[in-house]
C-alpha cells in the first residue's frame, strides 16, 4: 500500500472521528441519550424492586402481604379508608380506646392510587397496591434526586452516576422494595423534592434580578418550599426532621456570608428583604400548610418545624436574620468599633430573647438545646428497651463500609475531599485554601474514623475517640469564624447546601444501623460529584502534566466506579429475589388459626414487635405494637 493511500485513509478516519464527535457533541443528542440511560436506570431499579414479589402472599388467604412488620399497620389503615371513607376517631384495634390513628399519608397515597390504577384495571386489590406502592415512590423519588443532584452540581453526568448508585445500593434497596410500603419511600420523595426547591430557590436568590419581581419571586419560593416541606412531615416524620437542620444551617451561612460588614459598601434593602421573606414565608406556610392540609396540631406543628428539640435551628434563624436585618438596616444602633461584630451582638441578642419567648411559651430552652445535642449523637435514644431493636443500634465504621463495600466507601470519601477543595477555590489567599482543605479532610476523618470497631483504638468510647471527633469538628468550626471576620468569603448558594447536607449526614452515620438507608442518596450523590468534580478540574488545568494527571485519576475513578457498580448491583439482585415477608409460613398458619378459634373480642398481651401481626393477620386488638407500646 503507498503513503498516499495510508494518508488518505488516516485522513477518512479523522473526519468521520470528528463528524460523530461533533454529532454527540450537540445538546439535543446528548439530552437524548441522557433521557435513554436514566430510563434504563428507572426500569432496572423497579425491575430488582419486583424481584420478591413472588414471596409476597399469605399462604392462608392468597392475598398480598408487606415485608415487615410497620407496613401492616399501614395497610390496615389503608383498608378502613377505603371500606370507611376516613379513618374513626379511635383504633379499636389498639388498646386502650383512646389511642388515634397516624397523619401520615401513606395509607391515604396507598388508596389514591389503587382508586386510579382500578380505572384502567378493575381486577387489581388493594393488597397489590400496598406492595408495589415503594416501587412506584422510588420511581418518583429517583427523578426527583437525578434533579436535585443536576441543581446542585450543574452536572448532567453527575446526576446520572449518582441516580445510578442509588438504584441498586443495597443501603436503599430494602426499604424502596415491593412490600416495604412504609413511610419510607413516600418520605424520600418528599424529602428529595423539598430540598430540590430550596436549591433553586437558593440559585434565584442567589443572583442579581430586577428589583421589583424579587420579592415576590422568593415568596412564591418560600410558600411552595412550606409546600414540600409540609409534605415531607406529612410522609415520614424522620425524614422532615432533616429539613429543619439542613435547611436553616445552609440559609444562615448564606446570610452571614452575604452580610460580611467589613466588606459592604452599602446596605442593599431590597436584596435582603428578598433573603427575610423567603425564610419567613417558608416557616409560614409549612406550619399553616401541615395544620390545614394534613391534620397537624398547631402545638404539634411548631414543636416539629421551629421550636423542638430537632428543629430548634429553624426558630433560632428566624430570630437571629430579623434582629441581624434591623441592625443591618440601623447602623447607627451600633457604634462604629462594634459594627465590624454585628453579628455576634446579633447572636448574643437572639439568644437572650430565644430564652424569653421559649419561656412565654412553657419551654425550657435548656431541655430543648441538651434535647438537640443529643439527638445528634443519640437520635434513637439510650435507654436499653429502644436499643433492643437492632436497627436503632449505635453502628462502627466496619459496619457501613461492609454494607457498602469498601470501593464505594473510598468513591464517596473522594467525593467529600472534593468538596471541601471546590468550597475552598471561593477563599482568595493560597494560604487559606490550604489550611481549610486541611482542616476538613481533618473534619471528615474525625467524624467518620472515630468509631472504626469495637477492637480498634478508635471505638467510639475512649477518651481519645471522642477527643479525636470533637477537636476535629472544632477546630473547623474557630478557622472557619476566624476566617469570616478576616476575610471575603463568596460561595456559590449551591455549595451552602451541600456543606450543610453533609455535615448532618456524616454525624448520622454514628448514630444508628437504621440510618444507612438516609445516609445512602448522599453517599451517591458524593461519588457524582467526584466524577464532576475531578472533570472540571482537568478542563480548567493549563499546567499539561496535572492536567495529564488528573486525567489518568479520572480513568482510575470511572475503572474503580464499574468495578463497585458491578459487586454492588449483583448482590443488591440476590437481595432482592429473598426479601419475603418477615411474618413467615409458621406466623402466617398461626394468625389462621386465631382468626378462626379465638373470639372477635380477644386482647392479645404479648411482646411489642408483633402487634402489627396480630392486628392485620390474626385481626384481633393488642395492647402494644410497634407505635404503642406500654
Amino acid at each position: 500500500m503507498s503513503d498516499d493511500s495510508i494518508n488518505i485513509n488516516i485522513g477518512g478516519i479523522k473526519e468521520g472521528f470528528g463528524k460523530l464527535k461533533s454529532f454527540f457533541s450537540q445538546k439535543k443528542v446528548l439530552n437524548v441519550l441522557f433521557i435513554i440511560f436514566f430510563l434504563a436506570i428507572l426500569i432496572t431499579g423497579s425491575w430488582i424492586r419486583t424481584q420478591n414479589l413472588p414471596l409476597l402472599v399469605d399462604s392462608t388467604t392468597g392475598e398480598y402481604i408487606p415485608t415487615a412488620l410497620d407496613p401492616f399497620y399501614f395497610l390496615r389503615l389503608s383498608e378502613t379508608l377505603l371500606a370507611e371513607g376516613s379513618l374513626p376517631e379511635f383504633d379499636t384495634f389498639r388498646q386502650p380506646f383512646d389511642v388515634g390513628f397516624s397523619k401520615e399519608i401513606m395509607p391515604r397515597a396507598v388508596v389514591s392510587i389503587f382508586s386510579v390504577w382500578k380505572i384502567f384495571d378493575s381486577n387489581v386489590s388493594l393488597q397489590y397496591i400496598n406492595v408495589i406502592s415503594p416501587v412506584i415512590f422510588f420511581i418518583l423519588g429517583l427523578i426527583a434526586f437525578f434533579f436535585l443532584v443536576q441543581a446542585l452540581t450543574r452536572s448532567k453526568f453527575a446526576a446520572l452516576i449518582s441516580s445510578a448508585f442509588l438504584a441498586i445500593v443495597p443501603a436503599y434497596i430494602y426499604r424502596t422494595a415491593a412490600g416495604f410500603s412504609d413511610h419510607e419511600s413516600i418520605g424520600m420523595f418528599a424529602f428529595f423534592l423539598a430540598l430540590l426547591i430550596y436549591t433553586l430557590a437558593m440559585k434565584f436568590l442567589d443572583k442579581e434580578h430586577p428589583r421589583k419581581k424579587i420579592l415576590l419571586k422568593s415568596v412564591l419560593f418560600g410558600v411552595l418550599l412550606g409546600l414540600a416541606s409540609s409534605f415531607t412531615i406529612a410522609s415520614w416524620g424522620g425524614i422532615a426532621s432533616f429539613l429543619f437542620v439542613i435547611i436553616p444551617l445552609s440559609f444562615g451561612l448564606f446570610w452571614l456570608g452575604k452580610s460580611q460588614e467589613r466588606y459592604q459598601e452599602y446596605f442593599q434593602k431590597r436584596k435582603f428583604q428578598s433573603y427575610l421573606a423567603f425564610y419567613i414565608s417558608w416557616v409560614v406556610f409549612t406550619i399553616l400548610s401541615a395544620v390545614i392540609f394534613y391534620g397537624y396540631g398547631l402545638k404539634d406543628t411548631l414543636s416539629r418545624v421551629s421550636f423542638g428539640s430537632t428543629s430548634i435551628l429553624t426558630g433560632a434563624l428566624l430570630l437571629f436574620i430579623i434582629i441581624d436585618f434591623v441592625l443591618l438596616g440601623r447602623k447607627n444602633l451600633l457604634k462604629p468599633d462594634l459594627r465590624k461584630y454585628r453579628v455576634i451582638v446579633s447572636f448574643v441578642l437572639s439568644i437572650f430573647l430565644g430564652i424569653l419567648v421559649l419561656f412565654l411559651m412553657g419551654n425550657s430552652s435548656f431541655s430543648i438545646i441538651s434535647g438537640f445535642l443529643d439527638r445528634l449523637l443519640h437520635p434513637f435514644g439510650t435507654d436499653r428497651i429502644s436499643l433492643t431493636v437492632a436497627e436503632n443500634s449505635q453502628p462502627f465504621l466496619n459496619d457501613w463500609i461492609n454494607q457498602i463495600s469498601k470501593t464505594f466507601f473510598w468513591l464517596f470519601f473522594g467525593g467529600l475531599v472534593t468538596l471541601g477543595l471546590s468550597i475552598s477555590g471561593a477563599l482568595k489567599k493560597h494560604k487559606d485554601k490550604i489550611l481549610f482543605s486541611l482542616l476538613w479532610v481533618f473534619f471528615i476523618l474525625g467524624i467518620l474514623f472515630s468509631r472504626i470497631s469495637p477492637s480498634s483504638l478508635f471505638n467510639g468510647t475512649n477518651f481519645i475517640s471522642k477527643l479525636f471527633y470533637f477537636v476535629s469538628a472544632v477546630l473547623l468550626i474557630l478557622y472557619l469564624v476566624r476566617l469570616y471576620f478576616r476575610e471575603k468569603i463568596n460561595i456559590r448558594a449551591e455549595y451552602f447546601i451541600m456543606f450543610s447536607w453533609a455535615i448532618f449526614m456524616l454525624i448520622s452515620v454514628r448514630s444508628a444501623v437504621r440510618t444507612f438507608f438516609l445516609i445512602a442518596p448522599f453517599t451517591c450523590f458524593s461519588v457524582g460529584l467526584l466524577f464532576a468534580n475531578i472533570s472540571r478540574y482537568v478542563k480548567k488545568s493549563k499546567d499539561d502534566l496535572l492536567r495529564l494527571s488528573l486525567g489518568v485519576l479520572l480513568i482510575v475513578v470511572i475503572v474503580l466506579s464499574l468495578i463497585s457498580f458491578n459487586g454492588l448491583s449483583t448482590s443488591t439482585i440476590a437481595l432482592a429475589k429473598n426479601t419475603g415477608p418477615s411474618a413467615n409460613f409458621q406466623w402466617q398458619q398461626s394468625m389462621g388459626w386465631v382468626r378462626d378459634n379465638t373470639p372477635e373480642n380477644s386482647i392479645f398481651v404479648h411482646w411489642w414487635d408483633y402487634g402489627y401481626w396480630v392486628q392485620y393477620l390474626g385481626q384481633r386488638p393488642t395492647l402494644a405494637d410497634g407505635g404503642h407500646f406500654q
